[in-house]
């Protein structure tokens, strides 16, 4: 065997790892409705959304992923609404609306749903790590915005 081979597999492994992907999810759950801050009841925490003058309001999660690599990142932001925090049954809102800003600022706003993804994708030599904030937030029934950020 010569003396490169060992010497290869050394450098191979080193930018393998240097190459590989690093990165982490960080989740918020908004505990906040329609436009009032404060502490729900437990009654409203564990209520099905029933629509009418009830004043149920769903809870907003956020989600932000970024993934860092020497030649690319990758951010993701998810938001989504369910019945209550511990419940994972998914509630239409009249609008739901998501901003990320990585590399670039991706704004989308969908009607009628529960769940909204975006993605930003940076692939360049050395590219530089940028923090992933994402902010959330649905209108009808008005819930605030609320942001999350993470550096990758």
């Amino acid at each position: 065997m010569s003396r490169i081979a060992p010497i290869s597999i050394v450098l191979s492994l080193v930018l393998f790892a240097a190459l590989w992907p690093r990165g982490d999810v960080v989740r918020y759950d908004a505990p906040v409705y329609a436009g009032v801050s404060g502490e729900r009841s437990e009654a409203q925490t564990n209520s099905a959304i029933s629509g009418g003058a009830s004043g149920n309001v769903p809870w907003l999660h956020v989600e932000v992923e970024t993934k860092y690599g020497w030649i690319y990142q990758k951010s993701v932001g998810r938001a989504w609404t369910t019945v209550s925090r511990d419940d994972t049954t998914r509630v239409n809102v009249g609008k739901l609306c998501l901003k990320l800003e990585a590399h670039g600022t991706h704004e989308s706003c969908w009607a009628d749903t529960s769940y909204i993804e975006l993605q930003d994708m940076k692939r360049r030599l050395a590219a530089k790590k940028k923090k992933a904030v994402v902010t959330a937030w649905a209108e009808d029934p008005a819930i605030e915005r609320t942001k999350v950020e993470m550096m990758p």
